[in-house]
């Protein structure tokens, strides 16, 4: 845990001032803030995301990892289950109802407050839709699993959707502005009371499945209630068809890919729940859910910085090069080190983490952690792709991505349990990563040899990372300490392998996008200090 913590607060620290600098002179729409020094103020708006982003990443994922701990030892897997069959359709609702409005306008070049009011009207109108539509097939679902609990609960998450559509639009402003801060603090605030106060009170009073299910819907009210507290909407503007057809013509495109996407991410899930049950999907997903932390929060602060800030330099090709090598360079130095540790100890973090009763799903965890870098770096192409709006080849990989997943994952199984999912979604991972990191390649006609050169740093670390815990993993375990002692023991060693590493290729490093971006960067920022003090 604290190898992964470390690792984390480091990458975010170079990448908050990496991105920063090639993001310097993007001009992006600032809705209702003065013209002057409009650059000096994007580009400064763009370091506070990164750090306010990269912050709340590393905040989050403490949270997250606790919370998940607290709540596994204290509910059944049955119950996890019930809510991981509930999620499938509220998380398939979501990328169909939504017709990707909150991309679309974030990605569209210029908004008025017709497009502001149009947007909402969209938002909340699908909100409805999909709410109603799910109380309508919430039995079908129920009696498909084989799960009559299910309906109630699928019930009552459907409220949640007119919740989110409240906070689309400005959700949407906050990022076209850059205020980072206010998105984190929303996020993170609503995270805290819902599943880490009333998710974990809820379940020490025996709630089960409903303490997770009121953890949800009370983290979305207060995030709602935060992100509207600090957005002006104007009061004008009116729904017109020109602003629906411009954001549906995006959004469309946005919303197909991310269904497949959808299908893709769970039909791993569907599958287990399916087949093998509810009860060994909410073991699966408590697996699924431990390597898909680092990819998420590396997703989110791409998503959230990255792409709206690319969005606005579509057209600068040097730019969007420097961004996508530079992300490939941090991902690839945070994700690969990652999967290493995880795979080797996965039954120490499965023991410290979810307790010996879980530890039937440390197999599970290790196959998974291999799909941890490809998982995480497919991030750098997909945000590159949405930021050129290239949605047909975006799809295109996203139904291949699908296919190998969800047949994978039927085939995997049937014939194999649990074990051959977990092996159809590390090859669908894989080849997701290749063919999205080709087509971002392609877009911006970035070479192949330095797409490759990007991750070379991150290999070097790995491989010294990998070598030296297989060396000394055995006779830790040989001398029978608790697993945190194991876990505390590889972190200290791993920390002065990276430290070790990272000096012996310093060569290799310091030729890298992000090295060189960041020094420029602290260059910068300390003459500007260095002048500031002499005035």
């Amino acid at each position: 845990m604290h190898v992964l913590c470390m690792i984390v607060a480091r990458v975010i620290a170079s990448l908050s001032f990496s991105m920063a600098l090639l993001m310097g002179r993007v001009g992006g729409i600032e809705y209702k803030k003065p013209m002057q020094k409009k650059e000096n103020v994007f580009s400064h708006s763009v370091v506070r995301g990164f750090q306010w982003i990269g912050a709340g990443m590393v905040s989050q994922a403490l949270l997250k990892i606790g919370v998940l701990a607290a709540l596994t030892r204290m509910v059944e897997p049955k119950e996890f289950g019930l809510l991981g069959i509930a999620f499938i359709c509220t998380s398939c609702a979501e990328r169909i109802g939504q017709i990707g409005i909150g991309p679309a306008f974030v990605q569209k070049n210029g908004i008025d407050d017709d497009d502001v009011r149009t947007a909402q009207v969209l938002s909340l109108a699908s909100g409805f839709i999909i709410m109603l539509s799910l109380w309508a097939i919430a039995p079908l679902v129920a009696d498909f699993f084989r799960e009559p609990k299910v309906l109630p609960v699928l019930s009552v998450l459907a409220v949640g959707f007119v919740v989110d559509a409240l906070v689309v639009v400005p959700d949407g402003i906050l990022q076209r502005q850059l205020r980072f801060r206010e998105i984190v603090r929303a996020e993170t605030f609503s995270y805290i009371l819902g599943p880490g106060v009333v998710g974990i009170t809820g379940a020490t009073l025996g709630y089960g499945v409903w303490a997770l299910v009121g953890s949800h819907l009370v983290m979305k009210i207060f995030r709602a209630i935060m992100t509207r507290a600090v957005v002006v909407m104007p009061r004008g503007g009116r729904f017109t068809r020109m602003s629906a057809g411009a954001l549906f013509s995006k959004g469309v495109g946005f919303s197909a890919g991310r269904i497949l996407n959808f299908i893709s991410l769970q039909g791993d899930n569907f599958v287990v729940g399916r087949i093998l049950g509810s009860e060994m999907l909410g073991m699966y997903s408590r697996a699924y859910q431990l390597m898909a932390i680092p990819a998420m929060f590396v997703g989110q602060l791409f998503e959230r910085v990255l792409f709206p800030a690319l969005a606005q330099k579509q057209e600068d090709v040097l730019t969007m090069q420097r961004a996508f090598r530079a992300s490939l360079e941090v991902s690839t130095m945070v994700a690969l080190p990652v999967s290493i540790i995880l795979y080797s100890l996965s039954d120490e973090v499965v023991s410290v983490l979810f307790g010996s009763r879980w530890l039937s799903i440390s197999p599970v965890l290790s196959i998974l952690a291999l799909g941890v870098f490809c998982r995480t770096t497919y991030k750098c192409g997909d945000t590159v792709i949405r930021s050129q709006g290239e949605m047909f080849g975006y799809t295109t990989r996203q139904v291949w991505y699908t296919v190998i997943v969800f047949l994978g994952s039927w085939i995997g199984a049937t014939w194999f349990g649990v074990i051959g999912v977990a092996w159809a979604v590390v090859a669908g991972t894989a080849v997701n990563y290749v063919l999205m990191t080709q087509l971002a390649a392609r877009l911006i006609a970035m070479p192949y040899t330095s797409v490759l050169y990007s991750h070379l740093p991150g290999i070097w670390i790995s491989i010294c990372l990998g070598s030296v815990i297989s060396w000394v993993l055995h006779p830790l375990r040989s001398l029978g300490l608790h697993p945190v002692f194991t876990l505390l023991a590889v972190g200290v060693v791993s920390l002065a392998v990276v430290a070790l590493a990272l000096t012996l290729g310093w060569a290799l490093i310091r030729k890298t996008s992000s090295f060189e971006l960041g020094a420029r960067y602290l260059a910068r920022r300390n003459g500007r200090g260095a002048t500031a003090r002499a005035m």
